[in-house]
């Protein structure tokens, strides 16, 4: 029977092979996708405003955890929900579901967590799903200490700010889930499929967005004199030869 936990991690009719959750693991482990994470929520808490607190959630090796945080009073909002094993932040991950609380007063889903969060000072909570692949594999969570803080232009910010989450999630593990890529190399890949495998790895790498890493590879191509599609060549075999390494200017 599969458990509230595993559904997170492989929700029903997912295909999902051990390289692609490793891959997923990798890139969530490095620290330049933290640090992506880490602008990400200082640019939402800027558009949110100062009693919003934002922080992102990851699954790591089976256990959430805190990885960006625009307040130390985040990591102990989120500290609470993986203690008690419940909450809108595991419940967004886990049901793959947007998740918002009002007023966390009269909330009476997470009996638990919600005496322990009042206690820190939230009284209103918003949880949306991140993406890497077919399902989720962590969470923005939005704090407050207001009850109602998070009407529909927050909740749209929110949806935002998790959309470009995921996208990046999503670029940086295209090369690292695809072993044939990896060990093989690609047989015949499209012109649009190794530059979305070029701008996943340089996202990573750079931890900035999808737009930004597109502009490294094109301004390196240039810098180059090669077309953009085989600069992307060279930066995808560099990732495969020593994923560790920075790609090559």
């Amino acid at each position: 029977m599969m458990t509230e936990q595993s559904a997170a991690t492989h929700p029903a009719g997912e295909d999902d092979s051990g390289h692609a959750l490793r891959a997923r693991g990798q890139v969530l482990a490095t620290e330049h996708f933290e640090g992506f994470l880490q602008a990400l929520v200082n640019a939402a808490a800027d558009v949110l405003g100062p009693d919003v607190f934002v922080g992102v959630t990851v699954v790591r090796e089976g256990h959430p955890a805190t990885v960006a945080s625009s307040e130390d009073d985040t990591y102990r909002f989120d500290e609470i929900q993986y203690r008690y094993d419940e909450g809108p932040c595991l419940t967004a991950l886990r049901t793959n579901q947007v998740v918002l609380v009002d007023n966390l007063t009269t909330e009476h889903r997470f009996d638990t967590y919600r005496e322990g969060a009042v206690s820190l000072g939230a009284l209103s909570t918003l949880s949306l799903p991140l993406h890497g692949g077919d399902s989720a594999v962590g969470a923005l969570n939005l704090y407050s200490n207001q009850p109602y803080a998070f009407g529909q232009r927050e909740l749209m910010e929110g949806k935002r700010f998790a959309a470009e989450a995921s996208r990046a999630l999503e670029l940086a593990v295209r090369l690292l889930r695809r072993p044939d890529l990896l060990e093989h190399g690609p047989p015949a890949p499209t012109r649009h499929t190794v530059i979305d495998q070029a701008t996943g790895v340089l996202m990573s790498r750079h931890a900035c967005g999808p737009e930004q890493a597109f502009q490294v590879l094109r301004e390196s191509s240039r810098q180059r004199g090669v077309p953009v599609r085989e600069r992307a060549e060279e930066i995808i075999a560099a990732a495969a030869a020593d994923p560790g390494l920075p790609p090559p200017g």
